[in-house]
Formats: C-alpha cells, sequence, structure tokens
C-alpha cells in the first residue's frame, strides 16, 4: 500500500516537472521568428533539454497589459525601448540575473537593463540618391539645408525621431540631445527648427517600404529610413546610401514577464542566445539586425560588417534613441505634432 502511494505521488509530481521545463518565447513573427527559432530557441532547446515554444506577438504593450490582469502566459518577451520603460515603471518584468547573463560585463550599458537585454538593433537615418549632380549629404545641417542640397524630403509622419533631427540639425549635440529635448524651450526650439523644413517635405512616409520606393523613383532625393532597408535596396540595384552620422541607433530588448514561474531558466536562455557571437552571426546571416554579443565583427566579412548599426566605425557616430522619454512624454508630443502637421 505504502509502495502503491509513492508510486501515485511520484505520477501526480511527473505533469509539474514537465512544465517546469516549458519557455514561451514571444517575439515579432514572420521571417524573424523563423530566423530566431532556428538560430536559438531549437539550439538551446536541445543543449539545456527543455522545451521551447515562440509564439508570434503584434502589440505587445497591450497584450502584456491584459496578462498582468488575467494570466501570465509568456516567460520571455520582445519588448521596444519604450516598452520596455513603460513596464519598468508599471513592474511588468522581473528584473533580469545579470550576474548569471553577463558576469564579466561585457555587453554595452545601453544592453545591460535592469529588466531587459538588447537583442538587437537596427538605424534610423538619411537615405539619398547616390547619382545625383550633389555633394554626398552628412549630417542633419545638410538635410536642412536646401540650397546647397536642393531636392525633394521625406520624414516619416510621428515625432518620434523627428524631434531628435531637427535639434541635431539646431546644433544640439548628440550627448546633449535629450536633455534639451527634456525642456519646454527644447521642445520648442525642435519644432521651429521643423517649420524650416517643413516646406521642402514632399510626403510624409508611414510605412517603411515607402522611402525606398520614393528614392527608386526619384520623387524624393532625401529620406529618413531604416538602414536594413538600404542595403536591400543596394542590393537590388537601387543608387542609394546611408548616413550613418547622427543616425538613431535603436534597440530591441527582451524583458521576463513578471510573475512568470520560469525566471532562471529564462535568464539561462538570454545568456546562451545573445552573449554568443556565433549565434548573433548566425542571425546576421539571414537579416541585418546585430546584436551586442562580444567577438561577433570577428565572424562576419567586412563587406557585411560595414553594414551593420553595431560595426564600431557606425556606432560611435550615432546616438542613442531614448524609449524611456518618449514612453513618458509621447501623448502630449503626438498632440503636438498632429497639430503641426495639420497647420500651414
Amino acid at each position: 500500500m505504502k509502495t502503491l502511494n509513492k508510486l501515485l505521488v511520484s505520477a501526480a509530481f511527473l505533469p509539474s516537472m514537465a512544465m517546469s521545463q516549458e519557455l514561451t518565447f514571444a517575439t515579432a513573427g514572420g521571417v524573424w521568428l523563423e530566423t530566431i527559432t532556428e538560430a536559438c530557441l531549437d539550439p538551446y532547446a536541445e543543449s539545456a533539454g527543455v522545451e521551447v515554444e515562440g509564439v508570434a506577438t503584434e502589440d505587445t504593450a497591450a497584450q502584456i497589459r491584459a496578462q498582468m490582469m488575467t494570466q501570465i502566459q509568456w516567460d520571455i518577451v520582445e519588448v521596444p525601448s519604450a516598452v520596455l520603460a513603460l513596464g519598468t515603471a508599471e513592474g511588468w518584468f522581473e528584473p533580469l540575473d545579470w550576474d548569471k547573463i553577463d558576469p564579466e560585463n561585457q555587453l554595452p550599458d545601453v544592453a545591460r537593463q535592469e529588466n531587459g537585454i538588447g537583442f538587437t538593433t537596427y538605424s534610423e537615418g538619411i537615405v539619398f540618391r547616390t547619382d545625383g549632380e550633389n555633394d554626398p549629404i552628412n549630417s542633419w545641417a545638410d538635410f536642412w539645408n536646401v540650397e546647397e542640397f536642393p531636392g525633394n524630403r521625406s520624414l516619416r509622419d510621428t515625432p518620434l525621431g523627428n524631434l531628435e533631427y531637427a535639434l541635431l540639425a539646431d546644433g544640439v549635440s548628440k550627448e546633449e540631445l535629450y536633455d534639451v529635448l527634456s525642456t519646454e524651450e527644447g521642445v520648442d526650439r525642435a519644432f521651429a527648427k521643423l517649420d524650416e523644413i517643413k516646406p521642402n517635405i514632399t510626403v510624409w512616409w508611414t510605412a517603411g517600404q515607402q522611402p525606398i520606393q520614393y528614392i527608386a523613383s526619384g520623387d524624393v532625393d532625401y529620406s529618413t529610413t531604416w538602414n536594413g532597408r538600404v542595403t536591400s535596396a543596394v542590393e537590388d540595384g537601387i543608387p542609394a546610401g546611408f548616413v550613418w552620422n547622427e543616425a538613431a541607433l535603436i534597440v530591441g530588448y527582451y524583458a521576463v514577464m513578471k510573475g512568470s514561474e520560469q525566471a532562471d531558466l529564462a535568464n539561462d536562455l538570454l545568456k546562451f542566445c545573445w552573449t554568443d557571437p556565433q549565434i548573433s552571426a548566425n542571425v546576421v546571416e539571414r537579416m541585418p539586425y546585430p546584436g551586442f554579443a562580444p567577438g561577433l565583427y570577428d565572424l562576419l566579412p567586412e563587406e557585411t560588417a560595414q553594414n551593420l548599426s553595431t560595426f564600431p566605425a557606425n556606432e560611435e557616430v550615432q546616438f542613442a534613441f531614448d524609449g524611456g522619454f518618449w514612453a513618458e512624454n509621447r501623448p502630449e508630443l503626438q498632440d503636438r505634432w498632429q497639430s503641426w502637421r495639420l497647420s500651414n
């Protein structure tokens, strides 16, 4: 009888043991989910002897908020920097165990947030036609200089980034950018500078493919865009160049959901995937979005490396986009942007 009771207890315990070795990894879908599953999730699952389920996400802020009010369904979630800042303030995430993930402190500060690890990057900067008669454009001051660099312009229809670009064009340094933008005077200064370029904006883009389409057709000579789009455009034979100087370095993060029963395992996966340069190189082979794993650029061909946002020569001339600033200030600045856009 005692033996039977022991067997029953053991049998009852088996499902919970199995459950304790499952991770749910929520990230962008499509090609990215396929890429990260092949490069990271499947190798980790095999190495650790656990099951990792990758699920596609859309509006992570709304989905996380809903789970906080009902039931936690994810262990690890992909978040942009603004959602990481919001979630940190709202208590949505577990603090990461950096002693486990990066004990030698090899990752840069921008990748080592209290509640998030920087896993991938891209840059937003100026794209221009390389077959024009003008000298190559090289700064936001040049973008604003329509006399020396004539031609049609395009900007994204959002205050995010554009306020920063306006201040850079007005002479604010990268180091002081968000100190200035955090003041009422700084915001006024940014919109005053935007007033100068507004008559020269032929089209305000709203979808990621549009800037390259405008450049390819010749409808636009200079625009903001994402660096990966330019790499693909050049491969397709479009005469386009990207300006790394004063571009916005934008970091994506993974966070561990507050209340996850697999926090230790989640930290282990983050270490496995985002401090290993070979895994990062495998990702870059399929998509031009590098992480911060030390030694990554030792594994990449020079031609590939030079087109990536964290290549040292590119990274040092950019500014780090501050998602925390926008998490706090976007509603007010979005309203002002809408009013400004609709004004003459």
